[in-house]
């Protein structure tokens, strides 16, 4: 019996008999108002007053009986509605008059019959309880709060500068040897000399950025997850190490899947505390720095510099220019970024034309480092200028407060076209069994050669997968459906668990996890999946046994305006800005999908991460320095993983909590989880996959053949109907 169910039966036991209320208790009417009833120790009450003291929201009539019943070697008082119903509502009071509990019983069959306590709904036969309901209302994502000057800031927000670090490698490690920052009109940079280091010259930096005149703002870094925030951080911990507390920063990181995706570094000078905020822009706007200078038209463009030419030893060269092998590889990428069938002679012509108007005399390595460090930072400056400047004229939000073009498109999203019809899911048992169903795409080889191949691409395809249905605010969890999908095909909206067997077809039309990844397998196999993903499978020859789920109300247009409005700008505006960052906004989905299992990233010695194994499940680690790693980890203590150390999970639960309880606050940030809804992601992501192998499937009945599929993309041998081919959202292109 399950802890809900003998959570019921403490107030009124549930039996396989159908009107088993205890006994019937003598009434007195009046007027049709039941003004005394009779106990079984024979003393007569007015009980309609006894229940008015208490509240006036029930009138005892002629139509309701009068049940006395023991519980818990307490008298209760079961007052039924119309007894002789096949619908009964009924009250339970105490023996003072004060009411305890609602229930409804309803007839299902001569047999059987369910009975309603509160929002759950027991299904109950001559066995027993053979089903359960729960009856779940999901409040409504909502955007995070924004507070301070920015909330009231009603232009755009121009405190913004970038910052860039150039590098040389020795043996696969690589050391900075220059780094710089710009802000409107004022480029520093700075070049390493014999008396300074790595994290010298990093922090001679931050410190020319910490100073008044540019508290508060906030510093974009192309690739800062991936390169620069573990130099920033290297020479930090130096610091740290010998003046702790010289720089506040260890508190002040936001994590992103293991990665951190931006810092706020702060000091204090002369008792004043001066901050500035780094965040990856690449996170933001998803191409190269030289394409998005192309894209945004910037004053100043991306310049070629030959990385591959600097070593430990040469930092201080002047002589002829490199060898043109230094340049070709970069230079060649920019080609190909925008000339990807332009022919091989004519890129090679092109590099050598480039190259050949590079002085070849007199070239200093430092000088050409300082002037392309000063002229990425100025261009990528001009493009953040540009992205945050259309932004907020075209959406009146800063961009300045988002750190990815997720939570960018989500904030739009949410200010201008949002109708509070989106759950937030963040139960933890229910969002586990949710997650099962998000699976996302699937790449797949089906023949590894062909000849004549054709390149198919299907235009905005999660754009156009969330057109459709979505889940709502409003569901029932049902523990034992157990039915095939046949017999209940038009219930179904929602989330299910399912034992399937697939037809005997080539193609697999569901996806299936493995230890080697995701699959769309043949033969038996079970799992979670939205239910009009189980649909089309059936419609194919599929056997789907439904074995419990959660069955959505149907919510209607709840992206329609948004994508709609982004397409069309897409397809039609003159303005190139305006169309690259409309295409940019449909990363919304990635938001509504994120993980909120609650995991920790933060920075520690080895020492202290060596301790958080024997307990817990690691994600990741990336060591700053000797002693000090940046490690993730999962927050919750693994009883499994105490087990295998020989340790008491308990104990060491228990201690967790403690801990929790008694430090107030979190010592680490993420990401809120607001405007997350595991539900909607799934859903969009099968409907993706529905529409992909729909064009799978009708390729295959016209005879041609499979060679590789993605996500939004497939390459056959055969060319698909006019109809299915076109610009607009939804159709492929060629």
């Amino acid at each position: 019996m399950s802890d809900l169910t003998e959570s019921v039966n403490k107030i009124y036991p549930i039996t396989n008999v159908r009107n088993d209320f205890g006994i019937l208790l003598k009434k007195e009417v009046n007027k049709d108002i039941v003004e005394y009833i009779t106990l079984l120790d024979g003393s007569k009450i007015d009980f309609q007053s006894c229940v008015n003291l208490y509240s006036d929201k029930y009138i005892f009539n002629s139509n309701m009986n009068f049940y006395q019943r023991k519980v818990d070697n307490s008298n209760h008082i079961f007052v039924v509605e119309n007894p002789d119903c096949s619908t009964q509502c009924i009250n339970i009071f105490d023996i003072s008059g004060m009411w305890i509990q609602h229930l409804m019983d309803k007839d299902i069959d001569s047999n059987s019959f369910s009975r309603q306590i509160g929002n759950v709904c027991f299904y109950i036969n001559s066995k027993g309880i053979y089903k359960k309901d729960i009856y779940i209302k999901f409040p409504h994502i909502y955007p995070n709060k924004v507070s301070g000057w920015l909330n009231r800031l009603t232009q755009p927000n121009h405190k913004i500068g970038t910052l860039d670090i150039e590098t040389y490698n020795i043996e696969k490690v690589a050391y900075a040897y220059a780094i710089g920052f710009y802000v409107q009109g004022d480029l520093q940079c700075f070049y390493i000399d014999k008396n300074k280091n790595s994290d010298n010259l990093i922090i001679s930096c931050l410190d020319g950025m910490l100073v008044e005149k540019y508290n508060g703002y906030t510093f974009y870094v192309h690739n800062l997850r991936k390169f620069d925030i573990y130099f920033i951080l290297h020479a930090l911990i130096k610091v740290d190490n010998v003046y702790p507390n010289k720089y506040q920063f260890k508190d002040n990181i936001v994590y992103r899947d293991g990665d951190i995706i931006s810092i706020k570094i702060s000091t204090k000078i002369n008792g004043k505390t001066y901050s500035i905020k780094l965040v990856d822009s690449l996170l933001l706007l998803q191409s190269s720095l030289d394409k998005l200078c192309k894209t945004f038209n910037t004053n100043v463009k991306k310049t070629y510099f030959p990385y591959t030419f600097v070593n430990k030893h040469n930092l201080w060269y002047i002589g002829n220019k490199p060898d043109i092998k230094y340049y070709k590889d970069v230079i060649y990428k920019s080609i190909e970024e925008d000339n990807e069938n332009m022919d091989e002679c004519k890129k090679m012509f092109i590099i050598t034309n480039i190259y050949d108007k590079i002085p070849k005399e007199n070239w200093s390595l430092k000088d050409e480092t300082l002037s392309y460090l000063g002229n990425d930072l100025i261009s990528l400056h001009n493009v953040m200028e540009k992205f945050i400047t259309s932004i907020y004229i075209n959406y009146h939000i800063h961009a300045t407060k988002s750190l990815t073009i997720s939570s960018l498109s989500m904030d739009i999203y949410l200010k201008r076209f949002y109708d509070n019809n989106i759950p937030l899911i963040k139960q933890k048992s229910i969002y586990n069994n949710i997650k099962q169903s998000y699976y996302g795409g699937i790449t797949e080889v089906y023949k590894p050669y062909g000849k004549n191949l054709l390149y198919y691409d299907v235009n905005s395809l999660y754009p156009y997968a969330a057109l459709n249905n979505m889940p709502g605010l409003n569901c029932i969890y049902t523990d034992n459906i157990n039915s095939n999908i046949g017999d209940i095909l038009n219930n179904l909206f929602g989330f299910y668990f399912c034992k399937i067997k697939t037809n005997d077809g080539y193609l697999g039309l569901l996806p299936h996890r493995t230890n080697n990844g995701l699959i769309q397998p043949l033969g038996e196999f079970e799992g979670w999946y939205f239910s009009e993903e189980l649909k089309f499978a059936y419609e194919h020859g599929y056997n789907i046994h439904v074995v419990l789920g959660y069955n959505f109300d149907k919510s209607e247009n709840v992206f329609d305006k948004y994508f709609t409005e982004l397409y069309k700008i897409k397809s039609n505006s003159t303005d190139k800005v305006d169309r690259a960052i409309a295409k940019s906004l449909n990363n919304l989905i990635g938001k509504l999908g994120l993980d909120i299992n609650k995991y920790t990233t933060k920075i520690m010695t080895e020492e202290e991460f060596v301790s958080i194994l024997k307990t817990r499940k690691y994600r990741g680690v990336h060591y700053l320095d000797g002693t000090t790693v940046l490690a993730s980890y999962d927050t919750e203590v693994s009883k499994s993983i105490c087990e295998t150390n020989d340790l008491n999970y308990k104990d060491i639960l228990l201690d967790f909590l403690k801990s929790k309880n008694s430090n107030g606050k979190i010592t680490y940030k993420e990401e809120k989880y607001n405007s997350v809804s595991i539900a909607i992601a799934s859903a969009i992501t099968a409907y993706s996959r529905i529409y992909m192998n729909k064009i799978k499937l009708h390729i295959l009945n016209k005879g041609g053949k499979l060679y590789y599929t993605d996500t939004d993309s497939i390459v056959t041998d055969i060319k698909l109907d006019n109809y299915m081919v076109g610009i607009e959202m939804e159709f492929v292109t060629f």
